[in-house]
């Protein structure tokens, strides 16, 4: 056989395999040039996506941050307003009961006991301020009532009780003449009432947030 054709053939067949081989490595780059200018436009749309997202997201909950700033803005505005009104109304609960300590201490003398001269005009006159003084403090406490607790409201109830036992036995030892209540009478205004007075007192600081650590 003539060598010379067996190498051609073999030369024929190298520049094809390297024919081969350039076209595959440019077809190669070629697929590898188009992907990677594809998934750099994917991920440039992506980011556009994604940035418009967030820009989105960011408005929303700047939004929503907003929307709770005024409720809570709102709601600070009526606690406020709560606040106050309650202030307002514990100045005048404790100028009533000013008032009613006042005419309850003036049923004493000035030695602190009974006065045995009072007249029935006068005594009449005593206990009519009592009455009165006292009626003022429970009617603003009922028409306020929703404002106070329950604790509260209880206290006032209380010293209004003791009140009015005091008034009875004043009553009954002036105008009709039962002389065996002066102990339990004289008891109630000095130490009975004044406790009362002293216990409504401190609940009325408190409810204004005086500790009494000043």
């Amino acid at each position: 056989m003539d060598a010379s054709w067996m190498l051609d053939s073999l030369k024929w067949l190298g520049s094809t395999v390297t024919g081969a081989g350039f076209a595959s490595y440019y077809i190669k780059k070629s697929f590898d040039h188009k992907f990677n200018k594809e998934l750099a436009e994917y991920n440039l749309e992506l980011n556009k996506e994604l940035a418009q997202h967030n820009t989105k997201l960011n408005e929303e909950v700047e939004s929503l941050k907003a929307e709770l700033q005024r409720e809570n803005t709102k709601e600070q505005i009526k606690y406020n307003m709560l606040h106050e009104r309650r202030e307002s109304i514990i100045e005048e609960l404790n100028s009533k009961l000013l008032n009613l300590d006042s005419s309850v201490s003036d049923l004493m003398g000035l030695r602190n006991e009974i006065i045995e001269t009072l007249s029935i005009e006068e005594a009449e006159l005593k206990y009519f301020e009592v009455m009165q003084n006292m009626t003022e403090l429970f009617l603003y406490q009922k028409s306020k009532k929703i404002y106070l607790s329950n604790n509260t409201n209880r206290i006032i109830y209380d010293l209004i009780g003791t009140v009015q036992v005091i008034g009875t036995q004043f009553y009954s030892y002036y105008i009709i003449g039962d002389k065996d209540v002066r102990e339990n009478l004289e008891q109630n205004i000095k130490k009975q009432f004044k406790d009362d007075k002293s216990i409504l007192e401190d609940e009325l600081s408190r409810l204004l947030g005086v500790t009494g650590q000043l």
